[in-house]
């Protein structure tokens, strides 16, 4: 995950979106397989996506360790030939559910980030009620004595029964 800590400085430097597509561009740069660059550098970018919303690296890094978990599995199960033969036509509705899935997660992710908020009588008397701001864009977390802290929103009631759902049907779909 050295893309994460290297878009944390390209993302100071050129901001929010520059610095993910570089950071994104990299990350998808160094599996060196050309087929691969430009859906590595998708999950690259989505990945960044995940550890800007939830301000925490390991995220990230679980989302990637499952998805070459998964991969590999899949590889020694010979998993891939029946996905590719198609055999009862279902590869459509998959890439469907899958992409609902991914949707509804990140929808549910993003309503629930991690945001900074004022703590509740921490600003001293005579003193202007300014909240603490990040000296460069990115996930950077207040000091304690800031008179801010990370908060999370709730998430949305609608994303998370869309999540939960379209797991259960992408699992349906797997095992059946």
């Amino acid at each position: 995950m050295p893309g994460l800590f290297l878009g944390r400085g390209l993302s100071a430097r050129y901001g929010i979106v520059i610095g993910v597509a570089l950071t994104s561009s990299l990350f998808g740069l160094l599996h060196i397989d050309p087929s691969l660059v430009i859906p590595i550098t998708i999950m690259g970018a989505y990945l960044h996506f995940v550890y800007l919303a939830s301000r925490s690296i390991w995220v990230s890094i679980l989302l990637h360790t499952l998805n070459n978990g998964i991969a590999v599995l899949a590889s020694l199960m010979g998993v891939e030939g029946p996905l590719a033969a198609d055999p009862h036509g279902l590869t459509g509705v998959l890439y469907f559910v899958s992409f609902s899935l991914v949707l509804f997660a990140s929808i549910a992710l993003w309503t629930s980030r991690a945001r900074i908020i004022p703590i509740q009588g921490s600003e001293e008397e005579g003193k202007s009620s300014t909240i603490w701001k990040p000296e460069y864009p990115g996930i950077s977390a207040p000091p304690t004595d800031s008179g801010a802290r990370l908060g999370y929103e709730k998430v949305s009631p609608v994303a998370l029964v869309g999540t939960l759902a379209s797991f259960a049907i992408l699992v349906y779909l797997l095992f059946s």
